[in-house]
Formats: structure tokens, C-alpha cells, sequence
């Protein structure tokens, strides 16, 4: 059993070098894609500019994921190394191998929300997005002794907007919020109208530890993480959801408190309401 796991995990490791591989020549197609009929065979040397800090960054994410895989195959074929430990290695090498799985599946997300854009933007109902993505994290909450609330009025909170990227941040925000608190804290989607805006007001808040000040203009960026690497993740959620968020004329604010009787931290958002008219169309 233990033999044909291991055959399992090194052909997904190969898979998923593969698609790293092609993914590095085609992930950004607009680099490729020009509006004239002629189509250049290669990338500009402006494309070339914006492209190579993220191939950069992907070819550093993706070699300590790799050095682990390569050190734990050494573990699984020394005859000397007890079976227990060869187990837990195996466990090992299956997260690494998960988190490359969604690191890829991230990027493919980002590369398709900046070559696709949006779905045609829809009267959204806000309040039921966010219970319906609390009742999907809810196991996880539960496992990690968290407990999630929804802070809004009985009443529908429509916005304008693409259902499944909305629904996708919200996802990314609660599931970021759940990894980095602790035993006990709660996480909280709240939502407030702003009628003076024309805006419906979303805020994903935690009662966990806070985030370092040094961190917070960082945390939207490609691969950052500011936490240890004990914590599973991309480095891609926040990023992703600031893509959605700007292709629906909004932006991330973020306020973290690390010290004092109270810590936390609180990711918040405005979207553009719909009016009773887009509504009963």
C-alpha cells in the first residue's frame, strides 16, 4: 500500500511540474494577444519586463515545495528508516504536493480573471452568498474550535456583480481568516448599506492574533506570505481576491490589531448596490 501511494504522489508531482512548465508559456495570453490581425510570434520586450518577475516568483515558490518532495523520496527509499517514519514523511509529501496543486489552480484562476474579465455583472444577493459560503466553512471552523456569525439584518443586500468571483473572495477571506486564528476566535461576515454611496459595505472579521504592520502593504501581492510556512497556503488567496475586487470597481482595506485586550483583523469592501428595478427584472 505504502509502495503504490508513493507511485501516486511522484506521477501528480510530475503532473503538476508539467503544468508549471506549460503554465510559465502560456498562463498570461495578453502578453501574446494584440488587437491588430497580425499576432506576434513572441512576446514583446515590454511583456517580456512585466512577465519575468512573476516567472521569478513562481520558479521560487514552487523550489522549496520541490526540496521537500526530493528530500522525503530519499526518506522513502533508505531500507534503514522505520515504517512510522516513512508514513509521516509520506503525509509530508502529499500536503507539499496539495499545496503546488493549489498554487497552479490559483494562478490559473488569476490568468483567466486578466484575460476573461468578468461574467456580465447581475443583481447579487449578497446576504445569501455570504451564508451560503459560512455554511461550506463551517466544517472547517468546527474542526478548528472557530466560530463563524453572520452580522446582517434579515433583508436582502443586492450588488451588482459576477456571482462566482463574489462568492470565490468571500470564500478566500473567511478560509484566510479561519487558517490564521486560533482555538476559541470567531470570524464574522458583516454587511451595512450605505445608501449615501449607493453602496453595500462587506467586512470578513477575526478575533485572531493580528498581522505585523511591516506585512500589510505586502499582503495582496503574488506569493507573499507573511506568516510561517507551517500554516498551508498559496500565497495567492489575498491576490486573488483583490483581482475580482477591482474588476468590480472596489478595493481591499485592511485594519489588524496585534496587541492590547483585543487583537484581530478586518478586511472590508464596498460594492455597488442594485436597485429594486434590476432586482424584479
Amino acid at each position: 500500500m505504502l509502495v503504490l501511494e508513493l507511485r501516486l504522489i511522484l506521477v501528480g508531482v510530475l503532473v503538476i511540474l508539467l503544468v508549471s512548465i506549460l503554465l510559465a508559456l502560456v498562463l498570461d495570453r495578453r502578453f501574446w494577444r494584440k488587437p491588430s490581425r497580425a499576432v506576434p510570434l513572441v512576446p514583446s520586450d515590454a511583456s517580456e519586463t512585466r512577465l519575468r518577475p512573476f516567472l521569478n516568483d513562481l520558479a521560487h515558490e514552487l523550489r522549496t515545495p520541490l526540496a521537500v518532495l526530493l528530500t522525503h523520496l530519499e526518506v522513502q527509499r533508505s531500507p534503514t528508516v522505520p515504517l512510522e517514519t516513512k508514513q509521516e514523511s509520506l503525509r509530508l509529501m502529499q500536503a507539499e504536493a496539495r499545496r503546488m496543486s493549489r498554487m497552479i489552480s490559483n494562478i490559473l484562476e488569476l490568468g483567466e480573471l486578466e484575460t476573461r474579465g468578468l461574467s456580465a455583472p447581475r443583481p447579487v444577493d449578497l446576504r445569501a452568498m455570504a451564508a451560503e459560503a459560512l455554511a461550506e466553512l463551517q466544517p472547517f471552523a468546527e474542526e478548528r474550535g472557530i466560530a463563524l456569525a453572520l452580522d446582517a439584518i434579515e433583508n436582502a443586500y443586492w450588488v451588482k456583480g459576477d456571482s462566482y468571483r463574489l462568492k470565490q473572495a468571500l470564500l478566500n477571506l473567511v478560509d484566510n481568516a479561519l487558517k490564521y486564528s486560533r482555538p476559541h476566535d470567531r470570524v464574522d461576515i458583516s454587511l451595512e448599506r450605505n445608501d449615501t454611496r449607493g453602496k453595500i459595505l462587506c467586512a470578513v472579521c477575526d478575533t485572531g492574533p493580528g498581522i505585523a504592520a511591516e506585512h500589510l502593504p505586502h499582503l495582496t501581492r503574488r506569493f507573499y506570505r507573511g506568516v510561517s510556512e507551517a500554516i498551508s497556503g498559496s500565497g495567492l488567496g489575498l491576490a486573488l481576491v483583490a483581482a475580482i475586487l477591482k474588476l468590480h470597481d472596489s478595493e481591499l482595506e485592511i485594519e489588524t490589531k496585534t496587541s492590547g485586550d483585543t487583537t484581530g483583523t478586518r478586511v472590508r469592501f464596498a460594492l455597488d448596490s442594485a436597485n429594486e428595478m434590476e432586482v424584479t427584472e
